[in-house]
């Protein structure tokens, strides 16, 4: 199976990732410019981020399936425009 997968640079996106791949399967992690070195062996990186719609769309071109393991984690943030942003930009 073709699967995009969010998160593969973190912690838990990584592993999931990794599984997936060393299962068989065509594994491309959606990561943000200068994150390419991050991304678990057996996966192609896609640059890109979720808040760019169009980046997203050009990483599941040809995907069979998203994984989305990204998150922000972090509780809180000095900024609350930045954190509020990233609630209100999912649609």
């Amino acid at each position: 199976m073709k699967v995009l997968i969010t998160g593969a640079t973190g912690y838990l996106g990584g592993g999931v990732a990794s599984v997936l791949a060393a299962a068989g399967h065509d594994v491309t992690a959606l990561c943000r410019p200068g994150r390419e070195g991050s991304v678990p062996p057996g996966c192609r990186a896609a640059i890109g981020d979720l808040l760019d719609r169009a980046s997203l769309r050009r990483a599941l071109d040809g995907r069979d399936a998203l994984v989305h393991m990204a998150a922000m984690v972090q509780k809180w943030s000095r900024d609350r425009a930045a954190f509020d942003s990233r609630q209100r930009r999912r649609d």
